[in-house]
């Protein structure tokens, strides 16, 4: 995929240019010819070029040619590369396996490929990135990730991509934007977000100014079809100097407050917009009861949106005030507002309180951990549970504590 900019005319350059025949000893049923091709930054090459793409294969054929530039393998149902399979091929600068039957990251097995520019998953089943999904891939510089079954990014996922334009995560099911995440993409151009809603509270919300801020070279973004909460979280946006473009402005639309709603983002005056507002937590990012058993290990997602960002700190039963980066071996609190309680014992349930607050005030919300609907907390012995049975709520989680905190309502 080329810039827009550039589009048409790299459509029409590229037919224009005949393929031509690579005569190697190619796979069964591939096509093996010197193709055009145009690399990230729309620079025209000639690459050798592998296609298997529509063959149905459940594995990569075995031994490509050694020169392969370009390695075609859509459309397939791969589900795994062995580490190294490919490390072969020391002149590949794309890679497509979109399409395939990919669901755990570490089934690509591609690690140390720095000649690798373009990497195409898409239209896969990845669930989550763990930290350093992507090692020894220092010079990809597009990553398309979308149409997959998104919902965790870890904070440092993308570490290592310093030299990453392109990166597509649209259409997943993505409830928070983290700009930890792109501490790690210093040369992003191009971040294409649209489409991750889910439901209606797992919407993405908001962009605050300061994830836009930590990209230095970002050009475009996509966010259209995430209704938006057009007050002073998004206020940057119709600022007098925008420097960046937003693709589809027509589907991007605000959803909140309600005198703004439908209207498109680009319409609402930059005056409209209060330029600092109260934290607010979703009514529904909490549920107001959970169930758990003694021993359980419990995490509680408490997310909130303002200008300036909050600050979020929990307090437990007992009126112990919990601090973001605490741990003290029971109690964990994440810096975006997740609690992560450790084998949870009867004499720690109750009412657990989060509060999120900034320089203009502060809001609550809580959740307790109740088995009689009398409102008598109490947790029994393994086997029994807690709160309303079959009781699904995406705000908490139970069992093994998560490697990295799951997402919540906002962007962060």
């Amino acid at each position: 995929e080329a810039p827009p900019v550039c589009l048409l005319l790299c459509v029409v350059a590229a037919g224009a240019m005949p393929t031509v025949p690579w005569r190697v000893a190619c796979p069964p049923r591939c096509v093996c010819q010197i193709r055009p091709w145009y690399t990230p930054r729309s620079a025209y090459r000639e690459a050798a070029t592998v296609d298997c793409n529509d063959l149905f294969i459940t594995s990569v054929p075995p031994e490509l040619p050694e020169g392969t530039q370009t390695l075609l393998l859509q459309s397939n149902n791969i589900a795994r590369l062995e580490q190294g399979e490919l490390g072969y091929l020391r002149n590949l600068s794309e890679l497509d396996l979109s399409q395939n039957s990919f669901s755990d990251i570490w089934d690509f097995g591609l690690r140390n490929m720095p000649q690798l520019l373009s990497l195409h998953l898409e239209e896969n089943q990845l669930s989550e990135l763990p930290d350093g999904s992507f090692p020894g891939l220092g010079n990809l510089q597009e990553l398309y990730l979308n149409h997959n079954r998104l919902r965790r990014i870890a904070p440092r996922a993308f570490a290592g991509l310093g030299s990453l334009l392109r990166l597509h995560l649209n259409s997943n099911l993505l409830r928070t934007l983290d700009s930890r995440w792109f501490q790690m993409l210093p040369s992003l151009e191009i971040l294409m977000v649209g489409g991750n809603k889910v439901d209606a509270f797992q919407h993405l919300p908001a962009l605050h100014r300061q994830t836009v801020e930590s990209l230095p070279n970002l050009q475009e973004i996509s966010i259209h079809g995430n209704p938006l909460r057009c007050d002073c979280v998004i206020r940057w946006v119709n600022s007098t100097r925008p420097r960046v473009r937003f693709i589809e402005p027509q589907s991007t639309l605000c959803a909140e407050p309600p005198d703004l709603q439908r209207r498109h983002i680009r319409d609402v005056p930059f005056q409209e917009m209060t330029e600092q507002c109260l934290p607010l937590i979703s009514a529904r990012s909490i549920p107001a009861r959970l169930e758990a058993e003694v021993g359980d290990n419990v995490a509680l997602h408490c997310r909130a949106l303002a200008e300036p960002e909050p600050e979020i700190y929990w307090v437990t039963p007992a009126g112990v005030k919990l601090l973001p980066f605490g741990d003290d071996g029971k109690f964990k609190v994440h810096s975006e507002g997740t609690l992560e309680i450790r084998g949870i014992a009867a004499r720690e349930a109750g009412l657990y309180t989060c509060v999120a607050h900034n320089l203009l005030g502060a809001d609550t919300r809580g959740v307790r951990v109740c088995r009689d609907p009398r409102g008598v907390c109490f947790l029994p012995g393994k086997g029994a549970w807690l709160g309303q049975p079959g009781l699904k709520s995406s705000s908490y989680s139970l069992g093994r504590p998560p490697l990295y905190p799951a997402p919540g309502f906002p962007w962060n």
